[in-house]
């Protein structure tokens, strides 16, 4: 009997030792979007903030930095693409533009400029 109380005190123990460490290795992704974000640098930032969510999904913080990452993201790639529809750079315009709608599939301007793009594209030809 000693002996399976044993072997179930060293189960309990590796599985609070491996708690640890993914809530430590959650944390380190946060604090690294943390990073980013002050940079303004939300590709990097998102990624980061979405590692950490998948680390630990029930961590307010976590989600509530990743949509914020997020929407700055998808403003982020629609100011770029703006640029390049002035430059008349329509596949990099557009590109912009859909990388805009991935991050904020709700960004309505950037999803009309795509097709708004894509029409200047054809008569350009």
């Amino acid at each position: 009997m000693k002996h399976f109380y044993r072997k179930e005190s060293l189960f309990f123990i590796w599985l609070l030792y491996f708690l640890f460490i993914l809530g430590c290795a959650a944390q380190n992704e946060f604090k690294k979007g943390e990073k980013f974000a002050r940079m303004n640098e939300w590709d990097l930032a998102v990624a980061h903030f979405q590692r950490a969510c998948n680390q630990d999904q029930k961590n307010f913080e976590y989600k509530s930095s990743l949509k914020r990452a997020k929407v700055e993201a998808a403003n982020y790639h629609f100011g770029k693409g703006k640029n390049f529809l002035k430059a008349k750079k329509y596949d990099d315009a557009i590109l912009e533009f859909q990388l805009a709608v991935i991050y904020d599939p709700s960004h309505k301007n950037a999803k009309q400029l795509i097709k708004f793009t894509k029409d200047l594209k054809e008569a350009d030809y």
